[in-house]
């Protein structure tokens, strides 16, 4: 039997077996720094990955582009630079 991974805590079969059982396809692509380049200069490439059903990270700079971008843009800082930044005031 082979093993079942998760994806976005569901295990993937299921995402599969959910779309074979609706004789649906499910759309699964990738994003790399490549591609995400390639949506600045092509948007009816960059329409075909938000029509995904599924968008996975391919590479680390995506995952490190998500978390910046999902704390803020890097506006965080540590509680040291916080308590520099209160004493300038």
């Amino acid at each position: 039997m082979l093993k079942s991974y998760k994806l976005y805590n569901y295990p993937l079969d299921t995402l599969i077996n959910t779309s074979t059982s609706s004789s649906r396809v499910l759309f699964i692509t990738t994003i790399n720094a490549h591609s995400y380049n390639m949506t600045r200069k092509d948007p009816e490439f960059a329409e075909a990955l938000k029509a995904s059903d599924v968008l996975l990270p391919d590479g680390i700079s995506i995952v490190w582009a998500k978390r910046f971008l999902s704390t803020g843009g890097g506006k965080q800082r540590t509680g040291s630079s916080k308590r520099q930044a209160e004493h300038r005031h």
